[in-house]
């Protein structure tokens, strides 16, 4: 599905129709309004007494037109939707509509199961695209307003003091939080007004960090149609700039969103993304600076119908951004892997399109014309692509492989000029031996019904931490699942929980052209303790490493 705006409540990108006297409605194109999960993902359907959103072409007027007041109506701009299942029609509330997007509600004594959608605008109908409807799939609304990173969350501090949850304003362990979402499940009632509160008979689960929250309260608000609010208290022990949040419904997994969360204090610091002072910098002077520097290296083997071949693959990629204050709380962290010890996150969407980048983007900055990496092995060129830097600096496949670059030893990373945007830096870490990865060969197939629990020596547990990555892509349905989990090294093994692996889709057949479908991986990688990137144009800046024990896999 194209990035089209992603609106919550409130607020939309407002964006212009091309002129066409049909409605058109793309495959793919009927969706949560939180959580925005791709048609063909697990959790993909439309609950019933739930928000979703139409994207599409010619749905609504040029100019966004909201409902002005409760209660909703049918038709708002011109525009009204029908939903059919089993015989039985209901049309939708509407909550806005223009050209490119249409928001609104889903009756609650809709049945459920597979039906069509009509949008119907200006007397002009739609062609009926099929839709699954559901009792319960929950939806998590998000900063950025795209479905991921993270969530609108209010920290309940008294009756009159909730603040919204960020890595400027954080929560801490014991506190209520008060998480905001759509599809917990139908109510008895009228839709299309203020809902009846109380708890919903659906069994919910909230898991912070990889640990089972106390749930206080599961239903509606008691000010808005189909948007729920479920109460719970973070758990003991959790704490992290962007600690992953899931919510499970009747066994179904939301979209994984995040959590600022501190011991004390309102401003967040951790291992992996800003250390102290460094937010606190950032909003003094109403923006600031941020690097991030990745070398990745990849070791193992990939299994084709024609044998095993190896793996030896090594990346650099370097991007510098300026943000203001306002978008560093909103903005998705550029590190995969920034859960807390013992914590996952599950990123899915779509394989082609931009759905899953970031619409809060900051301002590049320029480093340079490249940037220079010296190691054991030499010195090698990481060119701009776009706004950011990136190349293959060693391995590959094939006649066009490069020798190997990172072994052990130290890595540094030049960049910049006195008349660069950031000025000058250079920054190093010392890269160990690859982690060694117990039983590699057995995983020749995964499942998604099942837990996956892996084991590893050789990661130092004083500078690094264990990242545990599934990926898997399906081209077949053209949708794609990416999970990290962040581990403490000393415990030897972990054990990735079903509700996240349940969350993929399972990999398409591959015959060894293109990208594999179904990748594992376990990596050692470098704490921000180390690889500070320190430059006149930078609030924070991180050089780190991922040394990764790869194979491919099929998941299933």
């Amino acid at each position: 599905m194209p990035n089209f705006c992603r609106a919550a409540l409130l607020a939309c990108l407002l964006f212009a129709a091309t002129a066409s006297a049909v409605p058109t409605i793309p495959a793919g194109g009927v969706v949560n309004s939180a959580s925005f999960v791709a048609v063909g993902l697990p959790g993909d359907g439309i609950a019933r007494g739930s928000m979703f959103a139409v994207f599409g072409i010619d749905l609504g007027p040029a100019e966004f037109t909201g409902a002005p007041s409760l209660p909703l109506g049918t038709t708002l701009g011109g525009t009204s939707i029908s939903v059919t299942v089993n015989g039985v029609t209901r049309s939708a509330f509407m909550l806005f509509s223009v050209a490119g997007q249409l928001a609104a509600v889903l009756p609650s004594d809709l049945p459920a199961g597979t039906g069509t959608l009509t949008v119907t605008y200006d007397g002009m109908a739609s062609a009926p695209v099929v839709i699954e409807v559901v009792d319960s799939t929950f939806g998590i609304f998000t900063r950025n307003q795209a479905g991921f990173g993270p969530a609108i969350l209010q920290n309940f501090v008294s009756q009159v003091s909730q603040p919204v949850n960020a890595i400027t304003d954080a929560a801490h362990p014991g506190q209520v939080v008060i998480l905001w979402g759509t599809g917990l499940g139908p109510i008895v009632g009228d839709d299309s007004n203020i809902p009846p509160v109380g708890n919903l008979p659906v069994t919910v689960e909230v898991w912070v960090g990889g640990k089972a929250a106390v749930v206080q309260y599961a239903g509606r608000s008691s000010q808005f149609p189909a948007i729920d609010q479920i109460n719970f208290v973070i758990p003991p022990g959790v704490v992290g700039c962007y600690v992953p949040v899931v919510v499970v419904v009747n066994g179904v997994a939301s979209n994984y969103v995040s959590i600022a969360i501190t011991q004390s204090g309102a401003y967040c610091s951790d291992f992996q993304t800003f250390l102290p002072g460094e937010l606190e910098t950032i909003v003094q002077n109403g923006q600031g600076g941020v690097g991030f520097a990745k070398l990745d290296r990849f070791r193992g083997t990939i299994e084709t119908s024609q044998g095993s071949m190896p793996v030896l693959v090594d990346n650099a990629e370097g991007e510098f951004i300026s943000f203001t204050a306002q978008q560093i709380v909103s903005m998705t962290p550029r590190r995969d892997a920034v859960a807390p010890l013992g914590g996952c996150i599950s990123n899915r969407g779509p394989t082609e399109g931009d759905g899953r980048v970031d619409p809060i983007q900051g301002l590049p900055l320029s480093a340079g014309s490249e940037l220079e990496l010296v190691g054991p092995e030499g010195t090698a060129a990481v060119p701009p692509n776009g706004t950011y830097y990136e190349a293959g600096v060693g391995g590959g496949f094939g006649g066009d492989a490069l020798p190997e670059f990172y072994t052990p030893g130290t890595l540094t990373l030049r960049g910049g000029s006195p008349a660069d945007d950031i000025g000058m830096f250079e920054a190093s870490v010392d890269l160990p031996a690859s982690p060694q990865w117990i039983d590699q060969a057995s995983f020749d197939t995964v499942r998604r019904d099942q837990d996956l629990t892996i084991q590893w020596s050789g990661v130092d547990p004083d500078t690094e931490y264990v990242v545990i990555s599934v990926q898997s892509v399906n081209n077949e349905i053209g949708v794609a699942g990416f999970i990290v989990c962040s581990v403490d090294p000393a415990a030897g093994s972990f054990t990735v929980p079903q509700r996240a692996m349940g969350t993929l889709p399972p990999s398409s057949p591959w015959d060894g052209e293109g990208d594999p479908t179904g990748v594992l991986s376990v990596s050692g990688d470098s704490r921000s303790s180390s690889g500070k990137i320190e430059a006149t144009g930078l609030t924070t800046g991180r050089l780190y490493y991922s040394n990764r024990a790869v194979r491919t896999t099929v998941i299933e």
